[in-house]
């Protein structure tokens, strides 16, 4: 259903519609918002049954090995975690609080390039890898405001569509 520039300016000239709009954009705001995000690699050494002393030490190791320009080759060589196996240890991009929250702070907290120092975790110890960081957005009301107001007058339409074929 077509919506004339005509249609969509009468309808934001109405304060009532301008009312359902904002109440529409604060309902979906949460799923509009953009969190910060980190796209990174890692190498993990597990530490259960293990010596945790001598995994440490191999981390440690490793970490004076590793940079940004092997990190992939060397998290294929090492890393324990079968997921970054054969990837070069990629965890793709995720957002604050989708990891552990000792693995979540050096993540946000390092520049890209740059191999963490190594991580204790749950998990065993990490070196990480971040690659890119991708700034959050938080949604404004005007970016979506023509959208929804269509959006809207589209359902309008359709819903006197379907009085008139009752």
């Amino acid at each position: 259903v077509e919506v004339s520039t005509a249609e969509l300016s009468k309808f934001l000239a109405e304060e009532t519609n301008m009312k359902r709009l904002q109440s529409m954009f604060n309902e979906r705001k949460a799923s509009l918002d953009k969190p910060e995000e980190v796209k990174a690699r890692h190498i993990l050494l597990a530490i259960e049954g293990k010596d945790e002393a001598k995994v440490k030490a191999e981390i440690e190791r490793i970490a004076k090995e590793v940079n940004a320009s092997n990190f992939s080759k060397m998290a294929d060589k090492y890393t324990e975690d079968p997921s970054g196996k054969g990837k070069g240890g990629d965890l793709g991009s995720f957002g604050k609080g989708r990891m552990v929250p000792e693995f979540d702070k050096v993540a946000f907290d390092l520049k890209p390039g740059t191999v963490s120092a190594p991580v204790k975790t749950q998990f065993g110890y990490h070196l990480i890898l971040v690659e890119k960081k991708t700034p959050g957005h938080n949604a404004e009301f005007g970016e979506f405001k023509e959208k929804f107001a269509k959006e809207l007058i589209q359902k309008d339409k359709v819903e006197d569509i379907k009085k008139l074929t009752v």
